[in-house]
């Protein structure tokens, strides 16, 4: 029985392993397409500017190799060249991990957002309890996470629907009247007294 049990360990091990990688993967697949959409502009100039730096550094070399001479005010031109490139590149990398940031920060408020939403109808209690139970959930996009969040929702904080009929009566008409009942009707009575305020 040991070892049977050990077998199927391993299988859902293995099983839950493989998901997970599936998942990380088509993550960062969609992160890495979505991030070179986001950044044509950017990969397009930083190809440009790498053909450029190449064919520069070739020039050189080739000119070096046949003994042609570059004045010496000219040979400043490819290094000043060569500078601006690395604080090109420099720059081009400050803006990504900005782009990253602001990415990031965004999918929290919208995270916080949707969770607010969700427990509008909740209570402070409910609301705490929803929040937590999400805390470990990946945002993903906003379709998936809302429909988590409802699914979550759902499962955990059942309504009871109460058909409630609106009675038109005077004032006057309603009386509460005074009953003395034992302590565990008390307690029942107290309790769906604050339910209902």
């Amino acid at each position: 029985m040991e070892e049977e049990y050990n077998e199927k360990l391993d299988e859902a091990v293995e099983t839950a392993k493989e998901g997970l990688v599936e998942k990380v993967d088509s993550y960062l697949a969609y992160v890495v397409e979505s991030w070179a959409v986001e950044n044509k502009i950017a990969l397009e100039s930083g190809v440009r500017a790498d053909i450029a730096e190449s064919f520069m550094s070739n020039l050189k070399n080739v000119f070096e190799a046949h003994y042609v001479s570059v004045p010496e005010g000219k040979e400043d031109l490819v290094d000043t060249l060569s500078a601006e490139v690395e604080k090109l590149k420099e720059d081009y990398n400050a803006e990504v991990d900005k782009n990253m940031a602001l990415q990031e920060s965004t999918n929290e408020l919208s995270r916080v957002g949707i969770i607010a939403e969700a427990a509008t109808d909740l209570s402070v209690a409910q609301a705490d309890k929803l929040s937590s139970l999400l805390e470990g959930e990946d945002f993903g996009d906003v379709k998936a996470f809302t429909k988590k969040v409802e699914t979550l929702k759902q499962s955990y904080f059942k309504k009871d629907s109460v058909i409630s009929e609106d009675v038109n009566t005077p004032d006057e008409t309603l009386k509460e009247e005074t009953v003395e009942v034992s302590g565990t009707m008390a307690t029942y009575l107290s309790a769906l007294k604050k339910l209902n305020q």
